[in-house]
């Protein structure tokens, strides 16, 4: 009978290691592109300087000291647009109701598609 006994520090060097930020590169950008693609874009004005910027604001990070201690491969995505919580959530993360707006969801659907 074969046995396994665990490795903390493999395991470690494993999530860090070059075949796992790959991989966390390549769902990370299949999540950005999803989420890029499915945007709402702003139906104002048509000169509105502000038309597409929440589409347009979709940023990717790939790290090797990711997660809760710091310790693996990551990758975090995320919306730096001004109305980016408001077309997530459907109200800013400071309101306690929402402002009769649906909420989009583009980030949580994204990462269900892309993921």
């Amino acid at each position: 009978m074969t046995t396994y006994t665990g490795s903390y520090s493999g395991v470690g060097e494993m999530l860090n290691s070059d075949f796992m930020l790959a991989m966390v590169q390549s769902h990370g950008q299949a999540v950005l592109d999803e989420a890029e693609a499915t945007a709402p874009v702003y139906e104002g004005p048509s000169g509105d300087p502000h038309r597409g910027r929440y589409k347009e604001s979709f940023r990717l990070e790939v790290t090797a000291h990711g997660g809760r201690k710091g310790d693996r491969a990551c990758a975090y995505i995320w919306n730096d647009s001004p109305e980016a919580a408001v077309v997530e959530f459907g109200f800013s993360p400071t309101e306690k109701r929402p402002r009769g707006q649906a909420a989009h969801r583009t980030l949580r659907n994204a990462l269900s598609a892309g993921g």
